[in-house]
């Protein structure tokens, strides 16, 4: 060792007289990395560290803070690190080191190398409310939001008033679909800093959420009088307006957004989910200039060549349409660099066997009623599922929820800690979070809907954790879903099969066997609607699924264009025009262009498709 310890310290001090501080540090720190408690190491670079900043390196404070901030803000990120490794190194009981070093690994973008050090901050010093913080914004990065919304608590319940506590728990609990609380942070942050842009912006959004979007857009046209130029207001403003069905005022300020930024990808895909295009509408040429310009790179390209495509079928050109389409979801798959249909299969597979039949599963006879019953709309995404919880919403006895990833939240804390079924103390924990997640949206209702398509995974869950809740699983021509989806630009990074036709088709065939299996494990336990007949012969399917739900029939049901709650899924445009025929083969006309979703579905002749279904019907007997 001590041979070591020697070279190190002799090329440290070469390095560091030829001028080269950094890589002296670096080999003191490597040295030290083998021999952590070595005196004689550690007093090297406590004097390296004093030559370069003029500073005692052992007596870290303010002084060597305003150098760290300098030495980031100038742009030496790594040196800063470095630096700061270096000062936490050698001032190991110093909290502020430790949270200055954390927050530094955060800015960089290395949030698990971040949590040790403001692990130890926050044991050295309970009260370090910047410390806390700081951990809670690297458990966020890390995925690990719960867990972050804790410490946020014990901030704020010491310190009410903490901005950055304040507005790091509000963009928390907007992740974990906590919308109403997170408009509550937000409320205390803006009575705080009532001029603050940024405030208003996230308040608008955990507002539209809650279905409080004119109060939301209250807050959006302030801001648009303050500064008409920023096209993400008016971004944002056009969505709660499009959610709300005034397409004419959407449209309006997604064209302003336009002329604010023209080379806002996003605005033209919003202004197409609002518009059908009309030859000469001069978006279609300045997106069609924008595309051909090669330094628009990542999501505002993707959705530039998507809005691009929609605009080229709305003229009928469908050959320039699957150009722009396909260069879209080229790219866009590109990017998912991890995703494969193994992990998909992997997942369902495991779902499949943990929730299966034989699986514990808990007592109806002895659970309390619950607070509100769920009616799970599941499948395919663009399989109905949209124009389902309209209609089912409509009517007066159930709310409308929207999609929630409530249960996979509730569900996944408990999976992590197994790899079999869970008992029956884990499905009691499952249930209590999500009902109190639903009662918390349901706004007194006896009934709502989760329309979470992608909850399909959790047939088996929902049955053993919340068995009288009800599962509505809507089923579609596998070539119109499939295309449905290609041609869609979904904003959840976990549909990531969606963007290539042949992995499309293997996942539609994942699911279609994965429903097959849940049919034969909870015969009747859940209703299956074929799309095509809810659109063909509404009343009959639509009395069926409110008789499967318990609840008597509604008129109302029969004309979801009339529901007036916000909706913000793809959806948004067509479940404004009411119950309509012929979305199944809306895909005609593309036939060239889709030889993998053809092969893959491909029927012998005369050969009757999921299409010919007549009725919805339980999956097995009465429910």
């Amino acid at each position: 060792m001590s041979s070591s310890v020697d070279r190190a310290i002799r090329d440290a001090k070469a390095a560091l007289r030829a001028g080269n501080a950094r890589a002296g540090r670096r080999i003191l720190l490597e040295a030290l990395e083998r021999f952590a408690t070595n005196a004689r190491l550690q007093e090297a670079l406590a004097e390296l560290e004093s030559r370069v900043s003029g500073l005692p390196a052992r007596i870290f404070g303010p002084p060597h803070v305003k150098r760290i901030l300098q030495l980031r803000a100038s742009g030496a990120m790594n040196e800063a690190v470095e630096e700061m490794v270096a000062l936490a190194l050698l001032n190991p009981a110093n909290p502020n080191a430790r949270n200055v070093l954390g927050r530094l690994y955060i800015d960089a973008g290395q949030p698990q190398a971040a949590l040790p050090h403001l692990l130890a901050a926050t044991r050295a010093d309970p009260a370090f409310r910047e410390a806390r913080v700081n951990l809670a914004a690297a458990l966020l990065d890390l995925g690990r939001t719960d867990e972050a919304v804790g410490h946020l608590d014990k901030v704020l319940a010491a310190h009410p008033g903490f901005p950055p506590a304040l507005d790091l728990r509000g963009r928390a609990l907007i992740l974990l679909e906590r919308h109403a609380e997170a408009a509550e942070s937000y409320r205390r942050l803006l009575d705080l800093r009532p001029a603050d842009a940024e405030v208003m912006l996230s308040l608008s959004t955990a507002l539209s959420a809650i279905d409080a979007g004119d109060e939301a857009a209250e807050l959006l046209e302030k801001l648009i009088a303050r500064a008409p130029h920023d096209h993400r207001t008016r971004n944002n403003l056009g969505n709660i307006r499009l959610a709300q069905g005034r397409l004419d005022e959407a449209e309006a300020h997604f064209r302003a957004a336009i002329a604010v930024t023209p080379r806002s990808g996003n605005a033209y895909y919003n202004l197409s989910r609002t518009i059908r295009f009309r030859a000469g509408d001069p978006a279609i040429a300045a997106m069609q200039a924008l595309a051909a310009d090669r330094t628009l790179e990542g999501d505002e390209r993707v959705s530039l060549l998507f809005a691009l495509s929609k605009a080229l079928e709305d003229l009928g050109e469908v050959d320039e349409s699957f150009a722009a389409l396909a260069e879209g979801n080229r790219t866009k798959r590109a990017g998912l660099t991890s995703y494969s249909l193994d992990q998909d299969r992997a997942r369902l597979d495991m779902l499949a066997r943990r929730f299966g039949a034989d699986a514990p599963g808990l007592d109806p006879a002895s659970l309390p009623a619950p607070p509100v019953i769920p009616i799970f709309v599941v499948g395919m995404m663009r399989s109905g599922t949209t124009l389902t919880e309209q209609i089912i919403s409509a009517h007066s006895q159930v709310h409308g929820a929207g999609e929630l990833r409530h249960l996979g939240a509730a569900a996944g804390a408990e999976l992590e800690g197994s790899d079999g079924p869970l008992d029956t103390a884990a499905l009691l924990r499952i249930r209590n979070r999500y009902l109190t997640d639903l009662a918390a949206l349901s706004r007194g209702a006896p009934y709502a809907v989760d329309k979470m398509p992608s909850n399909f995974r959790y047939t088996g869950l929902i049955r053993k954790a919340l068995p009288e809740a009800r599962i509505i699983h809507l089923r579609r021509d596998p070539v119109a879903v499939c295309w449905s989806n290609y041609k869609t630009l979904f904003s959840a990074q976990a549909i990531g099969y969606a963007w290539d036709m042949h992995e499309v088709a293997g996942f539609y065939r994942l699911y279609e066997a994965f429903m097959e299996r849940m049919a034969q494990e909870f015969p009747g336990q859940f209703l299956t609607v074929d799309y095509a007949a809810l659109t063909e012969t509404p009343e009959p399917v639509i009395r069926g699924v409110l008789d499967f739900c318990g609840l008597p029939f509604e008129e109302a049901c029969l004309h979801p264009e009339d529901n007036t709650r916000a909706v913000r899924t793809a959806s948004v445009r067509q479940v404004r025009s009411g119950i309509y025929k012929g979305s199944n083969t809306r895909w005609k006309g593309f036939e060239k262009h889709m030889g993998p979703l053809l092969d893959a579905f491909a029927q012998p002749p005369g050969a009757e498709g999921p299409q010919g279904k007549a009725l919805a019907h339980p999956e097995g007997s009465a429910k």
